[in-house]
Protein backbone atom coordinates (compact mmCIF):
# COMPACT_ATOMS: atom_id res chain seq x y z
CA UNK A 1 0.00 0.00 0.00
CA UNK A 2 2.90 2.70 1.05
CA UNK A 3 4.55 1.84 -2.49
CA UNK A 4 0.80 2.64 -4.51
CA UNK A 5 0.13 5.39 -2.34
CA UNK A 6 3.44 7.52 -3.11
CA UNK A 7 2.62 6.65 -6.70
CA UNK A 8 -0.97 7.92 -6.34
CA UNK A 9 0.34 10.95 -4.14
CA UNK A 10 3.17 11.86 -7.35
CA UNK A 11 0.45 11.49 -9.60
CA UNK A 12 -1.16 14.15 -7.60
CA UNK A 13 1.17 16.45 -7.32
CA UNK A 14 2.69 16.21 -11.13
CA UNK A 15 -1.27 17.09 -12.23
CA UNK A 16 -1.52 20.26 -9.51
CA UNK A 17 2.11 21.49 -10.88
CA UNK A 18 1.31 20.78 -14.78
CA UNK A 19 -2.42 22.72 -14.07
CA UNK A 20 -0.11 25.37 -12.36
CA UNK A 21 2.57 25.80 -15.11
CA UNK A 22 -0.37 25.88 -17.57
CA UNK A 23 -2.16 28.46 -15.96
CA UNK A 24 0.81 30.57 -14.67
CA UNK A 25 1.77 30.80 -18.74
CA UNK A 26 -1.86 32.35 -19.74
CA UNK A 27 -3.36 29.30 -20.94
CA UNK A 28 -5.66 27.75 -18.49
CA UNK A 29 -8.47 28.64 -20.72
CA UNK A 30 -6.81 25.35 -22.79
CA UNK A 31 -7.38 23.14 -19.87
CA UNK A 32 -11.50 24.53 -18.98
CA UNK A 33 -12.62 24.61 -22.42
CA UNK A 34 -12.79 28.24 -22.00
CA UNK A 35 -10.61 28.82 -25.05
CA UNK A 36 -12.47 27.65 -27.65
CA UNK A 37 -11.71 25.60 -30.47
CA UNK A 38 -11.56 27.86 -33.93
CA UNK A 39 -12.71 27.77 -37.01
CA UNK A 40 -10.51 26.66 -39.84
CA UNK A 41 -11.15 29.92 -41.75
CA UNK A 42 -11.15 32.19 -38.60
CA UNK A 43 -8.05 34.83 -38.72
CA UNK A 44 -6.78 33.22 -35.66
CA UNK A 45 -6.63 29.58 -36.40
CA UNK A 46 -3.02 29.11 -36.58
CA UNK A 47 -2.54 30.92 -33.63
CA UNK A 48 -4.94 28.47 -31.85
CA UNK A 49 -3.51 25.44 -33.13
CA UNK A 50 0.10 26.61 -31.69
CA UNK A 51 -1.26 27.55 -28.47
CA UNK A 52 -2.73 24.49 -28.39
CA UNK A 53 -0.40 21.94 -29.38
CA UNK A 54 1.94 23.94 -26.74
CA UNK A 55 -0.81 23.16 -24.13
CA UNK A 56 -1.28 19.58 -25.07
CA UNK A 57 2.79 19.32 -25.45
CA UNK A 58 3.09 20.42 -21.44
CA UNK A 59 0.07 17.86 -20.30
CA UNK A 60 1.74 14.70 -22.60
CA UNK A 61 5.62 15.61 -21.87
CA UNK A 62 4.18 15.20 -17.52
CA UNK A 63 3.11 11.61 -18.59
CA UNK A 64 4.78 7.93 -18.21
CA UNK A 65 6.24 7.58 -21.36
CA UNK A 66 3.98 4.07 -21.75
CA UNK A 67 1.01 6.35 -21.16
CA UNK A 68 2.01 9.22 -24.00
CA UNK A 69 1.24 6.87 -26.70
CA UNK A 70 -2.62 7.03 -25.68
CA UNK A 71 -2.74 10.68 -25.51
CA UNK A 72 -0.58 11.96 -27.90
CA UNK A 73 -3.51 11.19 -30.76
CA UNK A 74 -6.27 13.18 -28.96
CA UNK A 75 -6.85 16.36 -31.33
CA UNK A 76 -6.98 19.18 -28.47
CA UNK A 77 -5.21 19.69 -24.68
CA UNK A 78 -8.40 19.70 -23.71
CA UNK A 79 -9.37 16.53 -25.05
CA UNK A 80 -6.38 15.38 -22.97
CA UNK A 81 -7.53 17.33 -19.92
CA UNK A 82 -11.25 15.69 -20.27
CA UNK A 83 -9.80 12.12 -20.88
CA UNK A 84 -7.60 12.59 -17.61
CA UNK A 85 -10.45 13.75 -15.11
CA UNK A 86 -12.61 11.19 -16.70
CA UNK A 87 -10.11 8.55 -15.83
CA UNK A 88 -9.63 9.60 -12.20
CA UNK A 89 -13.55 9.77 -11.72
CA UNK A 90 -13.68 6.13 -12.77
CA UNK A 91 -10.69 5.35 -10.81
CA UNK A 92 -12.55 6.72 -7.69
CA UNK A 93 -15.40 4.97 -8.78
CA UNK A 94 -13.87 1.63 -8.52
CA UNK A 95 -11.92 1.70 -5.19
CA UNK A 96 -13.10 -0.63 -2.33
CA UNK A 97 -11.95 -0.29 0.88
CA UNK A 98 -12.05 -3.85 0.73
CA UNK A 99 -10.42 -4.64 4.88
CA UNK A 100 -8.02 -1.37 5.04
CA UNK A 101 -8.79 1.31 7.58
CA UNK A 102 -10.97 3.93 6.66
CA UNK A 103 -7.70 6.62 7.23
CA UNK A 104 -6.18 4.05 5.00
CA UNK A 105 -8.73 4.11 2.37
CA UNK A 106 -9.08 8.24 1.99
CA UNK A 107 -5.19 8.22 1.91
CA UNK A 108 -5.33 5.92 -1.22
CA UNK A 109 -8.63 8.03 -2.74
CA UNK A 110 -7.67 11.16 -1.66
CA UNK A 111 -4.48 10.61 -3.38
CA UNK A 112 -5.97 10.38 -7.05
Amino acid sequence: MGDKSAVNGASRNTSQLVETFVAGRGKYGYLTGNTKQLARGDSSYDNWVMDNAIVKGWLISAMEPDVMNLFIRLPTAKGVDRYLVHDLSRKAMQMRQIGRSLAAYYVDLSAL
